[in-house]
């Protein structure tokens, strides 16, 4: 049973070839369980099983592994640089080149940092349940530090302003 997508969806993209709400299934499936636990019962996760299926239906949309513009080649090494945003990232690099070098990079770096991440969470009943690739993530995990870093500035501006007037 799937829960990040419609599983009719996901059939009928299968047979229609439509690889675009294909690969947004999969990415769904990886962000809701970005651990890639096994489901209860299986030795498998959510995105293993929709990733097999999509390229056992159709093989031709799997591609070569190739580095996009300004990325830097995959690292295990570099481990200690993985957090939430670089998970999101390569997920958005999955979509754009399809491939099982860069699911198998995917799955290792959400299990090297799950600790920052949610439990899955099951699938809305409503019709945009999909996730599809956006800047929100990358947004939502900013503001709490842009929000210190204009509290500190509006306390220094307030700080000086005080320094000013008791100067004069």
């Amino acid at each position: 049973m799937y829960k990040s997508f419609d599983i009719n969806e996901f059939k009928q993209a299968l047979n229609e070839k439509n690889y675009s709400y294909i690969k947004t299934c999969i990415i769904s499936a990886i962000r809701n369980n970005p651990r890639f636990n096994f489901e209860a019962g299986t030795q498998k996760c959510e995105a293993d099983r929709a990733f097999e299926e999509a390229i056992n239906a159709c093989p031709e949309m799997l591609e070569e592994y190739h580095l996009l513009e300004d990325e830097v080649a995959f690292e295990q090494s570099s481990s200690d640089e993985w957090d939430y945003e670089y998970f999101i990232r390569q997920t958005f690099r999955f979509g754009r080149n399809f491939c099982k070098k860069r699911y198998d990079n995917i799955k290792k770096v959400g299990k090297t940092i799950s600790l920052n991440f949610p439990q899955p969470q099951e699938q809305q009943k409503e019709a945009h349940q999909i996730q599809t690739p956006d800047n929100n993530m990358q947004r939502k995990n900013r503001f709490p530090k842009l929000a210190i870093l204009l509290g500190a500035i509006i306390a220094v501006l307030v700080l000086v302003a005080i320094l000013i007037v008791k100067v004069f």
